[in-house]
């Protein structure tokens, strides 16, 4: 992944192909994801500037450890009852296979290199919105 947004690529940037600036896009992704998974939050804003996005899930939602021991390299861990059952449900609801948000969002277009939740802020508030809003501290 590192090597997809090394400096030295950048500067062909005018005279890459489409699929060259996909797999950046999708590196600085994975690079900003890691980065906040490993506590790297620097790291990970600076690869999310490099996308226009400014907003993201909060360092303390990131650095929130588990109640047990788990190996150094585990990232995710469950909180038993941590939302609301009936947002659970609307999630659940509005993202069933057969909903409009996978059609508006042209999900399984085939000109589709990279898929995110990301939005203008300020657009009507979906219930993954909310999802996260209920994740924030």
């Amino acid at each position: 992944l590192r090597q997809c947004v090394a400096p030295g690529l950048v500067l062909g940037r005018r005279h890459r192909r489409s699929s060259e600036e996909d797999a950046v896009r999708i590196a600085r992704f994975y690079l900003a994801l890691q980065g906040c998974q490993r506590g790297r939050f620097a790291e990970a804003d600076a690869h999310l500037a490099q996308l226009g996005l400014s907003a993201r899930l909060s360092d303390a939602i990131w650095s929130h450890g588990p109640s047990c021991d788990m190996p150094k390299d585990f990232f995710a861990h469950a909180i038993d009852d941590g939302l609301p059952l009936s947002l659970v449900q609307k999630v659940r609801w509005s993202l069933r296979p057969d909903s409009a948000y996978w059609s508006e969002l042209r999900y399984d277009e085939e000109d589709i290199a990279f898929y995110s939740h990301a939005h203008r802020l300020g657009q009507d508030l979906h219930p993954v919105d909310e999802l996260i809003e209920a994740l924030r501290p």
